[in-house]
């Protein structure tokens, strides 16, 4: 997997034109794990996953034994909701500081547009998908065919979504997406509004 993205040729010069790419997010766990010393999975049990308390997980591993960065990682909806309580809190967890509220912000930041590829995510942060919808601010982390954690910090609110994923084609699970997605903005926004 890591030779493969490797070798991939460049579609444009770095940041000049968003392309999602989840073989860049894999490379990143690699490069994490070299300089660390210390398997992806074992520094966000010390880092992350151990003060949120989250203890259940499951995270594929390519061939050679990596974590996979940007996909492959099962968490419990109660934990992803962990995990964007500790983005709308600013990286505090329970009185403490878990990641750096400088990093929280940078994260959820607009960094480069997208180009609207996703009609509600025109733009992108570290790995966080920057949005507006019902007038309200939010940043977001998605997975395929619908898995969601989406921060809305003007409503004090965290969604978190899963839906089924297997047996979907590629177009299946972006309508499904989309739907999930639809749901959230549409329908959950607005009645939490008023």
């Amino acid at each position: 997997m890591v030779q493969y993205v490797i070798d991939r040729p460049w579609a444009a010069p770095p940041g000049e034109t968003f392309i999602y790419n989840t073989g860049g997010t894999h490379l990143l766990a690699v490069a994490l794990t070299e300089v660390t010393g210390t398997p992806a999975l074992d520094f966000a049990r010390e880092h992350l996953f151990g003060p949120l308390g989250i203890t259940q997980l499951d995270w594929w591993t390519d061939e050679r034994g990596y974590f996979t960065g940007g996909m492959g990682l099962y968490l419990r909806p109660r934990d992803m909701l962990k995990i964007g309580e500790l983005f709308l809190r600013r990286g505090m967890w329970n009185g403490s500081t878990v990641v750096s509220s400088q990093w929280v912000a940078e994260a959820t930041a607009a960094h480069v547009s997208t180009a609207n590829v996703v009609w509600c995510g025109p733009e992108y942060g570290y790995s966080w998908w920057v949005g507006q919808g019902q007038g309200h601010a939010f940043s977001f982390a998605n997975g395929y065919a619908g898995q969601f954690i989406v921060v809305v910090p003007e409503l004090d609110l965290v969604i978190v979504a899963t839906s089924g994923w297997r047996g979907h084609t590629w177009s299946s699970a972006g309508t499904q997406w989309m739907g999930v997605m639809d749901v959230i903005v549409n329908r959950v926004l607005p009645a939490v509004d008023h």
